[in-house]
């Protein structure tokens, strides 16, 4: 029996990858992306967060002890007066740093 030759313009039926097949499923999951959105968002404030702010996170500020959230600390103070938003910040940027 003669075996069929290949034709040169057929397309070649190529398979994925694991990993590719893995992201297709994933992006159907809208619930799982949006985790993933807010997962890159919360890790980028944390990495440039820092740099944008006038305060750092050692810096005590004894007359603004315990003060409110407001437009300059938008999580307020503690008993130092340091800003709790640069030192939850900073903070992240250590959960991230831990392997």
């Amino acid at each position: 029996m003669p075996t069929p030759t290949p034709v040169a313009n057929e397309p070649v039926d190529r398979g994925h990858s694991p990993g590719h097949d893995a992201w297709l499923r994933l992006r159907k999951n809208r619930l799982a992306v949006f985790g993933g959105c807010a997962l890159v968002l919360v890790a980028l404030a944390c990495i440039v967060g820092p740099w944008f702010s006038p305060y750092g996170y050692e810096e005590i500020a004894l007359n603004r002890t315990f003060s409110p959230p407001s437009a300059r600390n938008w999580l307020g103070t503690d008993q130092l007066g340091h800003d709790l938003l640069i030192r939850i910040l900073y903070g992240g940027r250590i959960s991230l740093a831990v392997d």
